[in-house]
């Protein structure tokens, strides 16, 4: 039971830094994030 409640205030405080970054304009657009993402796996293991 402490250990999901570990977990649950980790989740929440990474989301709370993901939405700073965010209205901050620091994230990055999901698209690109997706491109950057493929472009590291293909280049890791091809087609």
């Amino acid at each position: 039971m402490a250990m999901e409640a570990l977990r649950q205030s980790e989740d929440l405080q990474a989301i709370q830094n993901g939405v700073r970054q965010m209205e901050a304009g620091e994230g990055m657009p999901i698209d690109e994030a997706f491109q950057k993402i493929d472009g590291a796996l293909v280049a890791k293991y091809g087609q």
